[in-house]
């Protein structure tokens, strides 16, 4: 291709004109390029050169042949018509053209197409006169022209009628171009390089800020997408997302920011009104008192949903099942392994399906709950399942206490003729000795018959005196009126005491042994009471042990005492050694007793937060064990003071912090008799009532509304450091309990709460402030 293709006429005369100075200057020849290489340059042009009569005929082809692009070889149209090798549209413009430039004496041009071989290009023609009857016609193909023309229309024409933005502008903000839509948005009508990129709306900033987006855009290499928002005309709020590009212009040699903006009002606002709809729906689907819970078979039965019904019951919170198995998140892998059989059954069938299962949750409980499973269809890949379980534990359990209610009351009814008719031998037998030999002791005849009388009558006095003393004390711990006095007592005096009263009671043949291990124990507890469980003990053992040894003694264990006696006796069958802490048990008839010490021994100990059991073999001997601790924490009574003798009028005064009203008349239930309660719903609030109410201490759920339960701990530590918080939440996993003891809390209950364990911890907390 020749550097002159694209030159003019008059461009290509100038050029001529400018050689021909430059080597007439350098040759000093007088010679003209124009007459020594005529030939040469009119072969170099592309553009196809000739000559035309006043009538339109083909006089010459001045240019090269290779110009020619009629279709027609030069040597066949010359002395032709241009009609003869042009089609009449063609040769129409032609011949206007050429009309035009004899009539006016100076030059034209027009456009005409030539269609060879299928394929039609673009042509303009220019012409130009010679003399009085000729003209120069120079055709030249703008074919490619013609289409990048076509195109470039076509492309304004989009981007004026697309929704978007298209804006441009270089690096010191001024406009460089903007479409239609931009245009009317920000109603530009001037000249549009006489504005800044950031004097409108879709910016809204200083130069500085303009310069700040800038580097942002350069920090994300040249690609950076944000949002505007802004009021309108009518005070709405609008919002557009825009794309900026930083892009260089090799024409211009320098760098265009280009941007790109779509209105996302709509889509905003449909997404604003669907997340309020889940929210809504998740609402609902959290506050209902059933597990929800949705599976996704394509993903190995992963969990999509999961409802707060079963993160309570289950102890398993959303985050750590969604997006898992079965077998990850539930503590018992047969659960989840029944779990998976009955999701693929779901899928064989594809029948909704009813069962009642159970299921071990985190803190160790058996759940029980009836599950109803369906699938619910989903475009283009498998169906999802969607599960709703109703939890029935609570149900069950009331079942079965029913139940249990009416086997012990038919059990309590058969104790009742049993223990009638026990009493009545129990009472009548040393009764009838003592009435009998009560008689006999006026008229017997020697001082030795005498004495012998008497002691038969001593003997079974205090065996009356027992037996009434044993129904007594069984009435007053199940009325709760049994009293204990706690304070310091060596326990080897204790023992040795209690030796010194059985080694005569022992039968022949046996010996009792104390063996004492440790010098000089002290412990806190009731003497009485921890001297008449050892008594029932050695007595018991003294019954059934007709020969060889009964020993008894204690071991220390970190801060329990556990005592022990240990005989040779008969033993008790393995079927009946649950059955020998019950009242009124008796394993042999004939033995003396009522059936009461065993149950008694095991009240006491209980109440003295300890626990008590035995081991035995038949034929080999018995071991009966209770352990106690050395200093009671949770018991009424120490130094003859209960927390429930403190406290405003009588009471302490107890700030609960439980926003759900079911657990809160649980606490009420429980502790109402106790305590003056205070209660916050919201964690904000049980800081305002503690500055207010100056309780004596706090019970304080993790998850409270407003402000959470660990930061309202913080809060009120701030206020008192002593004052006794405790820390109720369902999820015991993870770190909570630490968060707890961290943020303050001086001790942690994991839900659902128990009266036992209420009052047990509230006990401890309280006795330990009334020390301080």
């Amino acid at each position: 291709m020749s550097r002159y293709d694209n030159c003019s006429r008059e461009e290509l005369i100038r050029r001529i004109e400018e050689l021909e100075r430059q080597q007439g200057a350098e040759t000093k020849a007088p010679a003209r390029f124009r007459e020594r290489f005529a030939r040469e340059i009119l072969d170099s042009i592309p553009d196809m050169l000739t000559v035309l009569d006043r009538r339109g005929k083909l006089v010459e082809l001045v240019s090269a042949e290779g110009s020619n692009h009629v279709g027609v070889s030069s040597s066949d149209f010359i002395g032709q018509d241009i009609q003869a090798v042009l089609s009449p549209e063609a040769c129409r413009n032609v011949r206007n053209n050429l009309d035009n430039v004899f009539a006016t004496g100076h030059g034209s041009a027009s456009h005409h197409d030539i269609t060879l071989d299928g394929e039609t290009r673009n042509y303009e023609n220019r012409i130009f006169p010679l003399d009085s009857e000729h003209a120069l016609c120079i055709c030249r193909d703008i074919t490619e022209t013609e289409t990048a023309k076509y195109e470039l229309e076509m492309v304004k024409y989009a981007l004026n009628n697309v929704e978007e933005e298209i804006y441009a502008c270089d690096l010191d903000g001024t406009m460089e171009y903007a479409n239609e839509q931009y245009r009317v948005h920000h109603g530009i009508t001037d000249e549009l390089s006489a504005h800044k990129v950031y004097d409108f709306w879709s910016f809204r900033g200083t130069k500085a800020q303009w310069e700040e987006r800038l580097r942002k855009i350069r920090r994300d290499n040249g690609a950076h997408k944000y949002t505007v928002r802004f009021k309108n005309d009518q005070g709405n709020v609008v919002a557009w997302d825009v794309v900026a590009y930083i892009i260089y212009d090799h024409f211009k040699e320098r760098e265009i920011v280009w941007f790109f903006g779509r209105d996302v009002t709509l889509r905003i606002q449909h997404e604003n009104k669907v997340k309020e709809m889940n929210s809504i729906l998740d609402s609902i689907l959290n506050n209902i008192p059933v597990y929800l819970f949705v599976k996704d078979p394509g993903n190995e039965f992963r969990y999509l949903y999961w409802n707060r019904a079963f993160e309570e019951h289950s102890g398993i919170p959303a985050e750590r099942a969604l997006g898992h198995t079965d077998l990850e998140i539930f503590p018992n892998p047969k659960d989840a392994e029944h779990f998976r059989r009955d999701d693929l059954e779901l899928l064989r069938t594809g029948e909704r399906v009813t069962f009642v299962e159970e299921y071990v949750n985190t803190a160790g409980e058996t759940r029980i709950v009836n599950t109803s499973k369906s699938l619910v269809p989903v475009e283009n890949r498998l169906p999802l399942i969607i599960g709703v379980s109703w939890d029935i534990t609570d149900e069950k359990n009331a079942e079965l206490e029913i139940v249990e209610a009416r086997i012990r009351a038919e059990e309590s009814d058969k104790l009742k003729s049993t223990f009638l008719a026990n009493m009545s031998h129990e009472i009548r037998t040393p009764l009838n000795a003592i009435v009998g030999f009560a008689k006999l002791i006026g008229s017997a005849e020697t001082e030795e018959e005498k004495q012998q009388f008497a002691e038969i009558i001593d003997t079974n006095s205090e065996l009356l005196l027992q037996l009434i003393n044993d129904i007594l004390d069984i009435s007053k711990i199940e009325a709760g009126t049994l009293e204990f006095r706690f304070k310091p007592i060596n326990l080897n005096d204790l023992c040795r005491s209690e030796f010194e009263v059985h080694k005569t009671r022992v039968k022949p043949g046996v010996e009792l042994v104390f063996e004492e291990k440790y010098d000089d124990v002290q412990i806190v507890c009731d003497q009485n009471r921890l001297a008449q469980v050892i008594t029932n003990l050695l007595n018991n053992a003294s019954k059934f042990t007709e020969h060889g040894s009964i020993r008894f003694g204690f071991d220390l264990k970190n801060d329990r005492v556990e005592f022990y006696v240990e005989d040779t006796g008969v033993g008790i069958p393995e079927e009946k050694v649950r059955d020998v802490f019950d009242r009124f048990v008796k394993l042999n008839d004939f033995a003396a007793g009522t059936g009461l010490g065993l149950a008694i021994s095991k009240m006491i100990v209980e109440r003295m937060d300890g626990t008590i059991g035995v081991d035995s073999e038949v034929g080999k001997g018995t071991r009966f064990h209770f352990s106690i601790p050395v200093a009671p924490r949770d018991l009424p009574g120490i130094d003859g003071c209960t927390p429930d003798a403190a406290g405003q009028q009588g009471r302490w005064t107890l700030l609960v912090a439980e926003d759900s009203d079911m657990n809160f008349r649980l606490i009420e239930a429980v502790l109402g008799q106790r305590f003056r309660l205070v209660r916050a719903v919201t964690g904000a609030e049980a800081v305002e009532q503690f500055a207010n109410m100056h309780p004596d201490a706090v019970l304080m759920d993790v998850r409270m509304p407003v402000m959470g339960g660990l930061e309202a701990t913080r809060q009120i530590r701030k206020m008192s450091p002593d004052v006794p918080i405790i820390a109720m939440s369902a999820y015991s996993y993870g770190n909570e309990p630490e968060l707890a003891r961290e943020a303050g809390c001086n001790d942690f209950l994991t839900k659902p709460l128990s009266q036992y364990s209420l009052n047990k911890i509230l006990n401890a907390a309280l006795v330990d402030l009334k020390r301080k």
